[in-house]
Parts: structure tokens; sequence; C-alpha cells
């Protein structure tokens, strides 16, 4: 064999070996990935959960603190 031949030879088989490698571990990341799936899908939720009971009690903090500035106004206004 000529050694340009043997250059090209040895170029395909490093780029063939690189290809691989990459297939593999992107694989190797894919599965990693779709494992840790429904992990992220219960933390979601839960954060989700959390949202909701905070913003029912920040409503409820709202009615309680309107309710008591308008009980002040009228007092107010019954005082004058």
């Amino acid at each position: 064999m000529s050694v340009p031949a043997k250059v090209f030879f040895c170029g395909c088989v490093a780029t063939s070996l690189g290809i691989i490698g990459y297939i593999h571990y992107s694989q190797v990341r894919d599965r990693e990935r779709m494992r840790q799936g429904p992990v992220r899908d219960m933390e979601r939720e839960a954060r989700r959960r959390h949202n909701i009971r905070m913003q029912v009690e920040q409503i409820d903090l709202t009615k309680k603190y309107e309710e008591g500035r308008d009980k002040q106004a009228v007092g107010d206004e019954a005082g004058r």
C-alpha cells in the first residue's frame, strides 16, 4: 500500500471510531435523562402544588387585609 492510501485508511478508521464513541456517549446520556424524567415530573408537580398553596394563602391574606382596611375606613368615617 502506498503512503497516501495508509493515511487515508487511518483517517477513516479514526473518524469511524470517533463517530461510534460519540453515538455511545449520546445513548448513555439519553438513557440517563430518560431515567430522571419521572423524578423531574414528581419534583415539578410538588413545586406546582406548593405554588398553588402559596397563591391561595396570598389570596386569603389579601382578603383579610382588605376587610380590615374597609372596617378601619368605616370606623374613621363614623368617628367624624
